[in-house]
């Protein structure tokens, strides 16, 4: 077999072949492009092409498949570190305070009002058009309801505002003024995140503080308009892999996800 070209994204001295790998469960019949050095032999690349999986750089391996798989994958560390964070993990015992939880929520307010804020600044901006859903995931309004319940109606000049999330929240302006495309990164670490385990949260945080069962105060957790989380998420995922970016691009997405995580850890 013939080598066709050098890579355009790694490295030049790394040799491309293109093999068409039928496999729906994994790339969906994508036409996988596997590098691969000189040394090897083409025919046991005719063989067996999954052996060169092992052998390439892992972000050669991340941007192949689709985009949400290559996020689960490439977050899989980050998003450990922000379960087994002291704070995470006693939420998850049931030993969080209402001062400490109140001052997360107030966290979360910035955050979303910045996000949201950029979100609707590109929205029909191609690079995250697709992924506008504010009916269904917007939690501005929530958390402002929420503010209320906990501070009163002067809960505005009441909330604190720390340093670490002030650095959350002007990287997510800087990303939507200055690399649109980053804020898919975001939007899928928190949105996902608040439709999975956010749910969990929502039932420790009612029992740990009490809260009335009518749902008072935990109306950031509380997502009216999905009936189905489980179904949403995976159209949420579809829509995600139907943008066209290219590998460049899905490398920065990859990174600036890492980057999400890892904000939420020292920003909350």
């Amino acid at each position: 077999m013939k080598a066709i070209g050098h890579c355009p994204v790694y490295s030049p001295d790394v040799r491309v072949l293109c093999h068409r790998v039928q496999n729906d469960r994994i790339f969906r019949q994508l036409c996988v492009t596997v590098c691969m050095q000189d040394k090897f032999e083409p025919t046991s690349v005719g063989k067996n092409p999954w052996i060169l999986l092992s052998k390439c750089p892992i972000n050669v391996r991340s941007v192949m498949g689709d985009l949400s798989e290559a996020l689960k994958e490439a977050t899989k560390d980050v998003h450990q570190q922000a379960e087994n964070t002291e704070f995470m993990i006693n939420f998850q015992k049931g030993h969080v305070t209402l001062h400490e939880f109140k001052l997360v929520m107030s966290s979360l307010y910035y955050v979303y009002e910045a996000l949201e804020g950029e979100i609707e600044r590109n929205k029909e901006n191609p690079v995250f058009s697709p992924l506008y859903f504010p009916l269904e995931l917007h939690r501005k309004s929530a958390l402002e309801e929420d503010l209320e319940y906990f501070y009163g109606p002067q809960w505005r000049k009441k909330i604190n505002f720390p340093q670490s999330t002030k650095n959350y929240v002007e990287r997510l302006h800087h990303i939507g003024r200055k690399e649109p495309e980053l804020l898919l990164a975001h939007a899928y670490t928190r949105y996902l995140g608040d439709l999975s385990g956010g749910q969990v949260l929502k039932k420790i945080a009612q029992k740990a503080l009490q809260l009335p069962a009518t749902g008072e105060g935990l109306a950031f957790f509380t997502f009216q308009h999905v009936t189905n989380a489980t179904k949403f998420k995976q159209l949420y995922r579809s829509r995600m892999n139907s943008i066209d970016f290219d590998s460049a691009t899905k490398k920065k997405i990859l990174e600036e996800a890492k980057t999400a995580f890892l904000l939420n850890v020292k920003g909350l």
